[in-house]
């Protein structure tokens, strides 16, 4: 029940229960003297990278426009003064000191997290009215934003037609604010929220996945199928005589009912897909890539006092299962032993492993030989490089 600043004074027990998915939070100077840890002209050189997905919203004269990254120098020496907004996706994948501010929400499951967008509005630039279905963290870096938020729910015919922004139509706020740097909004999915830049401003979102039950289904489906040998069939051993041969009786709706309960009650396979699931990385490759040495180079550097860290690629998770723990690393599932809970629990909790909280394991061999695979696939990378 710990006091968070963060959270303006309150426990994360506390946020969790009254706040989360339920009502949104301003947290006045969340973060004291916070400043930006990249500048606008650093953002724009991202959005010109190939790698990097980025927009640029405009809204001039109430008419809304989208265009998608990567741009040019000239395409932002061509931009107005006024109305129109830059968003960079995955900041905290290619930006260092950006995946640092994620240790501030350690409170909430490290799997949940998306990603931190970063967004640069030039004076009165907006995307629009709009309602995330996730929850998201909007940390005020730079200049002011005016936030309005309404708790009215919006039709489903609510939005501007023949638009790939989804801007609804009509908007009504209840709530009102001007947010500055180290201010903190937090907003559940499904509150309708428009922000305006005040002057030049920049905003960290901080996203949460939050995937549809569509593709929950279809990807469990997808990664279960592969592996059903074609001779596991339907059976109907136990079939009783049909006094309507057209009627689908309750007894076979049984059978089938019983069939993909079978397949969701294994609960060793199950956490094996919905771990690889939640820490599936958003890119196929990662551009951060180790220098490529020995095990034994590897060993040796940690024994000197080398410090590692967790790669902004890298999405790591673990389960404890009756028998093992399954650690999880970007849609890899390994099998350990429960005698290795300790460094499994760091390197999934933390992102940062200096030598003090490496130590109790560098004579471990099991251990080493984990750090070195992951040093290999290029999830942890030592802190000097």
């Amino acid at each position: 029940m710990t006091p968070l600043p963060l959270l303006g004074g309150i426990s994360a027990e506390q946020f969790l229960k009254e706040y989360w998915q339920k009502k949104p939070l301003l947290i006045r100077n969340a973060l004291p003297r916070f400043q930006s840890v990249i500048s606008p002209e650093e953002l724009a050189g991202l959005a010109c990278e190939d790698h990097v997905s980025s927009r640029l919203v405009s809204d001039k004269d109430n008419k809304w426009s989208l265009r998608n990254g990567p741009f040019t120098a000239k395409d932002f020496q061509k931009l107005p003064k006024q109305h129109w907004t830059l968003l960079v996706q995955d900041c905290d994948a290619h930006v260092p000191a950006v995946e640092a501010l994620l240790k501030h929400f350690s409170f909430l499951p490290a799997w949940r997290i998306d990603d931190i967008m970063i967004s640069f509005a030039a004076p009165g630039g907006s995307v629009g009215p709009h309602v995330d279905q996730y929850d998201v963290f909007l940390l005020q870096a730079q200049g002011q934003r005016r936030w309005q938020i309404s708790q009215t729910i919006p039709a489903a015919d609510n939005f501007l037609p023949d638009s790939a922004l989804r801007i609804l139509k009509e908007f009504h706020p209840d709530e009102e604010w001007v947010v500055n740097p180290g201010d903190l909004l937090y907003l559940p999915p499904g509150i309708p929220h428009y922000g305006v830049a005040v002057d030049a401003c920049m905003t960290y979102s901080v996203g949460f996945r939050a995937p549809a039950h569509a593709d929950l289904l279809t990807d469990f489906v997808d990664q279960l199928a592969p592996r059903l040998e074609d001779s596991i069939r339907y059976s109907d051993t136990d079939l009783a005589l049909h006094a309507n041969p057209g009627e689908i009786t309750q007894e076979d709706l049984a059978r089938f009912r019983q069939i993909f309960l079978s397949y969701l009650s294994d609960e060793a396979s199950f956490s094996e897909w919905l771990g690889r699931f939640v820490t599936r990385p958003k890119y196929a490759e990662s551009p951060y890539a180790n220098p490529v040495i020995q095990k034994s180079e590897f060993q040796k550097q940690l024994l000197q006092g080398a410090g590692l860290l967790r790669l902004p690629y890298a999405r790591l998770a673990f389960s404890l299962q009756p028998q093992n723990i399954h650690l999880f690393a970007n849609d890899e599932v390994q099998l350990l032993p429960t005698s290795m809970g300790d460094i499994i629990k760091l390197l999934c909790n933390q992102r940062n492993y200096p030598q003090r909280s490496l130590k109790p394991f560098l004579s471990d061999n099991a251990s080493l030989d984990l750090l070195y695979r992951l040093y290999a696939a290029n999830l942890i990378g030592f802190i000097e490089d």
